[in-house]
């Protein structure tokens, strides 16, 4: 099983002390009940499934200007805000939290925005603490945000400035449930409805009119 990178802290941890109490338990050096034993067990088995990174690809065939979901989870706002559609997606515990891009682009910009640490399933989470990665793609400007939640206070980015990235690559991790935005570009429309369940690097999510794809891409 593939290790997210920036949960392998986590993880070691974990197993450190499953191993140590585990060792405890099995040779009698000292009494210790048989919750603590399942305790840890549980523990690493969680960290274990939280911190998982599987493969993925987008669909065979699917069409380059179609926009793949940026995380897993469920769909808890689809909607256009002005700018472009809008899309977040809540990522539950049980979630892959390693974070993809929907198209290939080139960033241009990451800035991190100070806010709040609302509950990321909630409306008021819009307003929460975030990592912005500002992309350009062939067909416009698109706007990437791997969101806080209550319990989500690190955000580790594997991506940097200026550089080029491709549709459903490896963007980032959200440590511990949260939430993921994305703007897509002007004359995008959405596929995703709310409350639709998505795979990151894998469910179709938006795709703009026909008559917005730039001819060499048509």
């Amino acid at each position: 099983m593939r290790i997210a990178r920036g949960g392998g802290i986590f993880l070691s941890g974990a197993l450190g002390l499953f191993a140590a109490v585990f060792l405890i338990w099995w040779t009698g050096i000292l009494p210790l009940p048989v919750w603590l034993v399942l305790g840890t067990s549980i523990c690493l088995f969680s960290f274990l499934c939280f911190f998982r990174d599987p493969e993925r690809e987008p669909p065979p065939g699917l069409r380059a200007e179609v926009a793949v979901s940026p995380a897993d989870g469920k769909v808890v706002e689809a909607k256009n805000n002005g700018n472009g559609p809008l899309l977040a997606v809540y990522l539950r515990l049980s979630d892959v939290h390693v974070v993809r891009m929907p198209l290939s682009c080139e960033v241009k910009e990451i800035v991190l925005k100070a806010g709040s640490h609302r509950r990321a399933g909630s409306e008021g989470a819009s307003a929460n603490a975030r990592l912005v990665m500002e992309c350009m793609t062939p067909w416009g400007d698109m706007a990437v945000s791997q969101v806080t939640g209550l319990l989500a206070r690190r955000i580790v980015p594997y991506l940097n400035d200026h550089v080029k990235c491709e549709r459903g690559e490896r963007i980032g991790l959200i440590r511990f449930g949260s939430r993921v935005e994305v703007v897509f570009p002007r004359g995008y429309r959405l596929i995703a409805k709310k409350g639709s369940l998505v795979r990151a690097g894998v469910t179709p999510v938006a795709e703009p009119d026909r008559e917005s794809i730039p001819p060499e891409v048509s």
